[in-house]
């Protein structure tokens, strides 16, 4: 049911129904300017037997934002694609045992654009961030965030925490370091009448940037789906599991989104051992190989960002092992992905890609007449793929990442991938 510009009421029916959902394709055109609900309704025997809402806002021209999301996908900040690729931590020139550095120091010599904090940050610590080059995704602080939701009436009132927050979005939401809102992190299904409470006060508090939020399941993700614009996964597969799962994980979450919100990544930067005792001997840090494929993978099931968790893990107590090599691994898998950036951010129609087998993924851009072809090996093997293209034709022009590959054909590319291999190869057009 929704309403027409001229303030009529419609009810169309599902263009498709099955057991699992219910589409409908609705003309934004003529449904009526502002905010308006949408809402559909189940019925069984002329009774309806269930129903759920959104609210959609039309406008004739989309605001002026610092960061938003395109309808591509990407993050938008001050009118250009931005490809944010960081660490959750807090930065602070801290000092480092025996380390002539500072944490700032390393971190800052890393490829990374962004940090994500759990709280929320202040004037001066925003001014510090947008000093040394970093945009920031600012948490709420956990009390004030459970009282502004009525979970918790200590040691605010909710109508005292609310105003507290609007108090503190609006002194720091034009702030040119400021990315967006982190305010869920693995958050129980219990808890998602909260989660919507917390959203719709950051919403209405700041409408100049995305809110952000992660969860490490995809079974209860989607009535999360309104609680965030851009959705967040972390499979921290390694040592125990396939790296395959990220790949898994991240089909899930579109199906339980239906591919309606945009998605970053996070990948694992951390040893699990630094957070279970006596594991030592089970659990290690992901190898330079594990952290491109995990990056890669997130990529080409479409994330638009990673955040790596975490730098303020390498300063745990279980850490025992020097923290710096592995640091240089999640930098230097990083970088490759940073360099590419622009491509994997290009919104230039592009051929689809097919592979050959289930036990590889794929994703294809084109950037300046070039075409780009990113695949995963998804299996502990050695594997043989061959890549159709749908559409033009096509002659190697190069390697950007991992294994070259050869063409079969001006719409067929072959790789020989190495056990969770990566390959990101350009392509230019047949004359």
């Amino acid at each position: 049911v929704w309403k027409d510009a001229a303030g009529e009421l419609h009810r169309d029916p599902a263009m498709r129904l099955t057991k699992d959902e219910a589409v409908f394709e609705l003309d934004v055109g003529r449904m009526a300017m502002g905010r308006q609900t949408v809402a559909c309704g189940l019925y069984a025997d002329g009774e309806r037997i269930g129903q759920a809402a959104v609210e959609f806002t039309r406008v004739a021209k989309v605001p002026d934002r610092h960061a938003w999301i395109d309808r591509h996908g990407r993050c938008i900040v001050d009118g250009k694609p931005f490809f944010p690729i960081g660490m959750y931590w807090n930065p602070l020139p801290r000092k480092i045992k025996d380390d002539p550095l500072t944490e700032l120091d390393w971190f800052t010599n890393g490829p990374f654009n962004c940090v994500i904090h759990y709280e929320m940050m202040d004037r001066k610590r925003l001014d510090y961030c947008q000093s040394i080059g970093l945009k920031t995704l600012n948490g709420v602080d956990n009390k004030l965030r459970r009282c502004v939701t009525g979970r918790f009436n200590e040691p605010y009132s909710q109508e005292e925490a609310r105003r507290i927050l609007n108090e503190r979005v609006a002194d720091i939401k034009d702030h040119p370091a400021l990315l967006g809102w982190y305010i869920g992190d693995e958050v129980d299904a219990g808890a998602i009448k909260f989660q919507r409470r917390l959203y719709q006060s950051v919403a209405a508090a700041d409408d100049q940037h995305p809110i952000y939020g992660v969860q490490d399941r995809t079974y209860d993700l989607r009535p999360f789906a309104d609680t965030m614009d851009v959705v967040g996964l972390d499979p921290y597969p390694i040592a125990q599991r396939p790296t395959s799962v990220v790949t898994t994980m991240f089909r899930e979450g579109h199906a339980a989104v239906f591919s309606a919100r945009p998605m970053w990544g996070v990948p694992q930067a951390f040893d699990w051992a630094w957070y279970r005792a006596k594991h030592e001997k089970i659990e290690r840090f992901p190898t330079c190989a594990e952290m491109r494929s995990m990056n890669w993978q997130m990529i080409a099931n479409g994330a638009n960002g990673l955040f790596l968790f975490a730098f303020n893990c390498y300063f745990y107590p279980l850490c025992k092992d020097d923290w710096r090599p592995r640091f240089a691994v999640a930098c230097e898998a990083a970088r490759e992905v940073k360099r590419m950036s622009d491509v994997i951010l290009s919104a230039e129609p592009a051929p689809k890609a097919t592979p050959s087998t289930d036990q590889a993924v794929c994703r294809t851009w084109v950037k300046d007449g070039k075409a780009y072809l990113l695949v995963c090996n998804l299996s502990e093997k050695p594997l043989d793929v061959v890549v159709t293209l749908d559409s033009g034709a096509w002659k190697m022009d190069g390697t950007e990442v991992g294994t070259p590959a050869t063409m079969a054909g001006p719409r067929k590319v072959a790789f020989y991938l190495d056990p969770i291999g990566v390959s990101l190869v350009r392509l230019a057009k047949e004359k």
